[in-house]
């Protein structure tokens, strides 16, 4: 699956999502210690078997034990995300996705620097194509 597919991931999906892209692979019970909300481990067995079938996960066996690996990065599932959220909440607009986030969340100054620096990388890149 490329970076132009697109995911659709509840909340503790994208948790447990987090757990193994961390880790590099996991087994479930990797992913039960590692969340800050406790689930039963039956719950969330048959939530990365979902994850398998929507082909984010892969497994291998191991002594046993199914040892879960991601099969898309991080970076695919992120940008899918915020495309979509841009698009569905901002009428695809980045600006208006950009100003929501200053206006919620407050940016510390090394932060705003990258920022910055982001935005005339962004500037210079454009310019060349």
């Amino acid at each position: 699956m490329g970076a132009s597919t697109e995911y659709r991931l509840g909340k503790r999906e994208l948790e447990i999502m987090n757990v193994v892209w961390d880790l590099g692979e996991a087994t479930v019970q990797d992913v039960c210690v590692r969340l800050a909300r406790s689930s039963a481990y039956s719950t969330i067995l048959t939530m990365m078997r979902t994850l398998e079938a929507k082909g984010l996960l892969s497994h291998t066996v191991r002594q046993r034990m199914f040892v879960y690996r991601p099969e898309v990065p991080r970076e695919d599932v992120r940008k899918s995300i915020l495309t979509g959220l841009c698009d569905l909440l901002f009428g695809g607009s980045p600006l208006l996705l950009v100003n929501s986030l200053l206006a919620e969340k407050a940016m510390t100054e090394p932060e705003l620097r990258e920022l910055d620096r982001m935005m005339k990388r962004s500037r210079r890149k454009k310019r060349r194509t």
